[in-house]
């Protein structure tokens, strides 16, 4: 900065003797020199800041439905016509047979009482095996009972193959599920003004009889089932407070659609109370697992 400069904000320099700046900039440099070491160590102290973990990369596009068709194609049966669908699996195997040295013998289809379709096929957990390779987890459902198995899927310049067949292995052992805010369920009890609303509701929502708006309140939005079934019966219901004038109910209805299947239901509600009369406000996404805000 020119003197002019200075003296254009009001600063003149040879206003400040020679030996005060000297003293000024000595004591700088003394305050500079003595805190700079504690500076440093309260930089040392400070605890690190924790960085948020790396989310595992993503398979590349392809990889879960390859393993998806590798398992319906493994529990294809032998000596029947295969399904077109299957056949990109069955080249994939070609391919892998080629590029990875897989016995031809082991590509061969295994004798079983029937093939699983691709609605019974799902993948539950895909984890990284090494460098474009990954562990594809899958689900298929048989009579009820979830089968799982674990495919190999490596990338290639020309896209994923199967490294090697389909093998059977144990499911993993769930995570302990977080308590809910709902007693167990019970019987229904015609004495409780919850258990009517919340009984009544399901039967009218899941068989679309009619008497909806009976149940439910006059400014929330419950659009009736599209298909409803044939007949419901409610079997269970568990019911609880949900903050100073709602409640939470979960429904177990077991029902018989059109075509005379049989299924149980979990049906959760939200509803509006005031005393002893409830109102069906919404269905839930889930029953929740923690108080509304603001009611501790």
């Amino acid at each position: 900065m020119t003197t002019m400069g200075a003296a254009a904000r009001g600063v003149d320099r040879t206003a400040i003797p020679p030996r005060v700046r000297v003293r000024l900039l000595t004591s700088a440099l003394w305050t500079v020199v003595v805190l700079g070491p504690l500076i440093g160590t309260a930089a040392l102290l400070r605890p690190p800041v924790a960085l948020p973990p790396e989310a595992p990369p993503a398979p590349p596009a392809g990889v879960t439905g390859l393993a998806e068709l590798a398992v319906i194609a493994h529990l294809g049966t032998a000596g029947r016509t295969v399904d077109p669908w299957l056949e990109p699996a069955a080249r994939a195997f070609a391919v892998a047979a080629i590029d990875r040295s897989v016995p031809t013998e082991l590509l061969e289809a295994d004798v079983t009482a029937r093939r699983a379709r691709p609605d019974h096929v799902a993948t539950l957990g895909v984890a990284r095996a090494g460098p474009d390779r990954w562990g594809v987890t899958v689900g298929v459902a048989d009579n009820g009972v979830v089968l799982t198995y674990q495919v190999t899927i490596a990338m290639s310049p020309t896209g994923p193959l199967v490294e090697m067949r389909p093998t059977r292995v144990s499911r993993p052992a769930p995570d302990s599920h977080p308590q809910s805010l709902l007693p167990p369920l019970q019987p229904p009890d015609e004495q409780d003004p919850a258990h009517q609303s919340a009984g009544g509701f399901a039967r009218a929502y899941l068989s679309g009889a009619g008497e909806l708006d009976r149940y439910v309140a006059t400014d929330a939005q419950v659009e009736p089932l599209l298909h409803p079934v044939q007949e419901v019966n409610v079997q269970r219901i568990a019911a609880s407070p949900y903050g100073p004038t709602q409640a939470i109910a979960l429904v177990e209805a077991r029902t018989i659609g059109t075509d005379g299947r049989i299924e149980v239901m979990h049906l959760p509600l939200l509803m509006d109370r005031s005393g002893t009369h409830f109102e069906v406000r919404s269905v839930l996404p889930a029953v929740p697992l923690e108080a509304p805000p603001g009611t501790g």
